[in-house]
């Protein structure tokens, strides 16, 4: 099972991701602006808060179904049906004709929602490797953030000035559109397969969520309804795990749950969503009800949490590579209590740019552990799961959303009641109940007091919740420890082990095979589900020998513990593979077919074994090489190229010729992993350089040039000329600066080639690097160098300082110690 996309078709798929995600990421703000239109015209206030938690049911409990369904029948049927069903919502709810019909038929948009967010997160862990999803992911994060912001501003205009049906029918062409580039533009291979798909258990466990969300929401409802309520989640939820374990195919699969990776990162999401809805629902009360400022000025400061988020997110694979996944995961974890306890600090003198400033420090520690644990996730499944993992993370963040919007409001009721009289707390609510809301809080200096006291005591409630969260990000296990398999092996008798039920190429991706944490953990899990290497050996021992005791002799263990050995193979294949009588040991039917496997198997992990230590230490792989053309016409990028290939014959070495300024960028975000270039030029955090030549630079003039007659120019005899310039114009800005003037600037058309063209056509003069004669002929064109001293071109090779790739890495050290030898002769360097 595969996503397969052309590269050329990607950006129309990553388009269609973005008009889904915002199709759903603006309906949960557009449609508050709407809701007292809606309201004045139906009636029925008392259906107004189920107009959300109808969405908010169906969302968060079809969310983990979904991704179950994708796995089984690929993310193309469920991604467009889901979208189809909440067009299909969207439609019915401009229709609706009361607010009973408008609450089923948002239930309906919640269905079809349910499929978008968990699907789109997971065909971005498809169709990008690790180090390119973060750009994508920042991309999903900024629609979210940009829709918390645009969303009531199009709610408001749309219902002033054409009708609140809108805010709905709006999603029509942007959900075909999605819907078209899904059918048109997604590909993928999904093995067919006889499956019987669990509806018991999906139905029950729809109902023992909706339950729980419901008494978790519904807080003011009667104590006998939300009693009843408990009573079918917990009946509907014991029912649900009974189901589960006995049905071939379970929805849920609490082996994905168990595991710690997934559990703990979970947990995380489970928090952070906690968190999340503790900061929205109280950092703007205190904005306005305490500081006394407008609701803008408290959205403001709660969109720099919206803005950190994003940011983050686009950010992290930068820190991945500068600092490691595991310690930039704990660090940036840090931020979520610092950003808390910068709020502990507001008080009613406080200027909301502190409480900006903390927001936006949460973001940035809620952006990056969010994404860091989906792609922790994903990366620990193999396709046919990734759906599930995905889901069950976003349905994790949903409910610490719901759970957090209860326990928030209850710890400032009880905050209302601690801090206050019996007659004060009454006033509060009286207070809070006025039209002009929390500015009358503002004006009021004793309710004011108690209601700063009750948000105080809230925010260290949610600084306790951040600080839990980051303590459970340091369990994580980001890297394994040994005693996660279940005997000690080396690493590469691990990815041997997986390697041996597949195909390695000699040509593979260094990257993708060498043991990243992440990679390492999906070979951990694949040991824990089948036969170790061990495990076939010891068959193939006793079926060559035919005798327990030689064949334990040969293996160096005692004969009781061969026999041991033998009996668990067949207990874990659910076959007799031996038979045995007092006198003899015969293999069976099911054992002699089973032995030309094991062979095999045997044959190929210990090819794997070689391959894996081969690869670590940069024999095998490939590296992508970007390199400006001047760098060839020096010679240097051919002289390293081809000493690495003769020493390195197994990796695979592709160049290209790419444009001087986007060199650092592409090494940067691991589009390539070795750069040639010239500098000066500005590399980002975490890029390192080594400079292999210096090179002199001279004057390209046209023949017809009077300065052509001169044997070597001066910098101050090129004032007046118009200089064309190359891609580095570092050796024009210096002829100026030593010639004191201020240089004509003339084309600059890219290539040195180009520049030496239009040089021949007498359009102007040229500095350009002298290693450029030796390759370029172009007639009507004459070189002279600069008067000393001379003015030097460089050549350097860039690379990233964190480089994990051994093929890689084999070859910046052969570019150091070329640097070296170089510097020790004496020569540029």
């Amino acid at each position: 099972m595969s996503v397969q996309v052309p590269q050329s078709h990607r950006v129309y798929l990553v388009a269609s991701i973005l008009l889904s995600t915002f199709m759903v990421a603006i309906e949960s703000t557009i449609i508050a602006t709407a809701m007292p239109s809606i309201v004045g015209q139906f009636g029925g206030f008392g259906h107004y808060s189920w107009v959300f938690s109808a969405f908010l049911l169906a969302q968060t409990t079809t969310t983990v179904i979904y991704g179950k369904l994708a796995d089984i029948f690929g993310r193309k049927p469920v991604l467009i049906g889901g979208t189809l069903l909440f067009l299909v919502g969207s439609l019915l709810c401009g229709f609706a004709w009361s607010m009973f019909s408008l609450v089923v038929f948002r239930l309906l948009q919640g269905i079809g929602a349910g499929a978008i967010q968990p699907l789109t997160i997971t065909l971005v862990g498809d169709l990008y490797r690790l180090e390119e999803r973060g750009r994508v992911q920042g991309m999903l994060a900024s629609v979210w953030a940009g829709s918390a912001v645009v969303g009531p501003l199009v709610g408001g205009l749309l219902v002033d000035y054409v009708s609140w049906a809108w805010i709905f029918w709006m999603n029509l062409p942007i959900g075909l559109l999605s819907v078209a580039g899904f059918a048109f533009f997604l590909h993928e291979k999904v093995e067919a397969r006889t499956t019987k798909i669990d509806y018991l258990g999906a139905g029950l466990f729809s109902v023992s969520i909706a339950s729980l969300l419901i008494v978790l929401s519904e807080t003011d409802g009667a104590l006998s309804i939300m009693a009843g309520f408990g009573a079918l989640f917990v009946v509907f939820g014991l029912l649900f795990l009974w189901q589960e374990r006995r049905a071939a195919e379970p929805i849920i699969s609490f082996d994905l749950w168990k595991r710690r990776l997934i559990a703990t990162c979970n947990i995380t999401a489970l928090l952070v969503g906690i968190l999340l809805i503790g900061l929205t629902t109280i950092l703007p009360l205190y904005v306005q009800g305490v500081l006394g400022y407008s609701p803008i000025v408290a959205g403001m400061a709660l969109t720099m949490l919206i803005l950190g988020w994003p940011l983050a997110v686009s950010q992290s694979m930068r820190l991945y590579r500068v600092f490691g996944l595991r310690r930039a995961l704990r660090g940036v974890s840090l931020m979520l209590p610092a950003g808390c306890a910068i709020l502990l600090f507001l008080t009613p003198t406080s200027h909301p740019v502190l409480a900006g400033i903390g927001s936006f420090v949460v973001g940035i520690g809620m952006g990056t552990t969010s994404f860091t644990c989906i792609v922790l996730i994903q990366e620990s499944v193999e396709w046919s799961m990734r759906g599930s993992a995905t889901a069950s993370n976003i349905f994790a963040r949903s409910l610490g959303s719901v759970l957090g919007a209860t326990v928030v409001g209850a710890m400032v009721n009880l905050g209302l009641l601690h801090f206050s009289s019996t007659e004060l707390a009454q006033r509060v609510h009286e207070v809070l109940s006025q039209t002009t809301g929390l500015l009358a809080v503002h004006d009021d200096a004793a309710v004011m007091a108690v209601f700063e006291r009750a948000l105080h005591a809230t925010f260290w409630g949610v600084f306790l919740v951040a600080l839990l969260t980051a303590a459970v990000t340091w369990l994580i296990p980001v890297q394994v420890a040994a005693g996660d398999a279940p005997e000690p092996h080396s690493a590469a008798q691990d990815l041997a082990f997986v390697a041996a039920t597949t195909v390695i190429h000699p040509a593979a991706d260094s990257r993708r095979c060498v043991l990243s944490p992440t990679r390492h953990l999906i070979a951990l899990r694949l040991i824990e589900a089948r036969m170790e290497i061990r495990q076939f050996r010891y068959f193939v021992a006793v079926a060559e020998h035919l005798h327990f005791s030689r064949a334990a002799e040969q293996l160096g263990i005692s004969p009781p513990s061969m026999t041991k050995q033998i009996q668990e193979i067949e207990r874990e294949l659910g076959v007799r593979l031996f038979q045995r009588t007092k006198r003899s040991v015969h293999l069976t039917s099911a054992g002699e077919i089973f032995l030309d496997d094991a062979r095999r198997v045997i044959q190929q992990a210990e090819r794997a074994e070689e391959m894996a230590r081969r690869a670590g230490r940069g024999e095998l792989g490939r590296i992508e090489l970007g390199y400006v053309a001047s760098t060839a016409y020096a010679g240097v990028l051919q002289q390293q190229v081809a000493s690495f290939r003769a020493a390195h014959p197994s990796v695979e070495v592709n160049c290209r010729e790419v444009a001087m300024d986007l060199l650092p960028e592409m090494l940067d975000d691991g589009r390539i992993d070795v750069a040639f270039l010239r500098p000066p030029i500005a590399y980002p955090p975490g890029i390192l350089s080594v400079t292999l030549l210096r090179d002199p630079f001279v004057v390209a003039l046209p023949e017809a040039n009077p300065l052509a007659a001169h044997d070597q120019i001066a910098p101050e005899a090129l004032r007046g000329e118009t200089f064309i310039l190359p891609e580095q114009d570092a050796g024009t800005r210096e002829v100026a600066r030593r010639g004191s003037f201020e240089p004509k600037l003339g084309p600059r058309p890219g290539s040195l080639t180009a520049v030496v063209v239009l040089v021949s056509l007498e359009v102007g003069v040229a500095v350009i690097p002298n290693s450029l004669l030796r390759a370029v002929t172009i007639e009507r064109v004459t070189y002279r160098p600069l008067a000393p001293p001379q003015i030097l071109s460089e050549i350097a090779v860039a690379f990233r300082r964190s480089e994990w790739a051994p093929a890689t890495q084999a070859f910046i050290a052969q570019i150091r110690s070329v640097a070296r030898t170089l510097a020790a002769k004496g020569k540029p360097v």
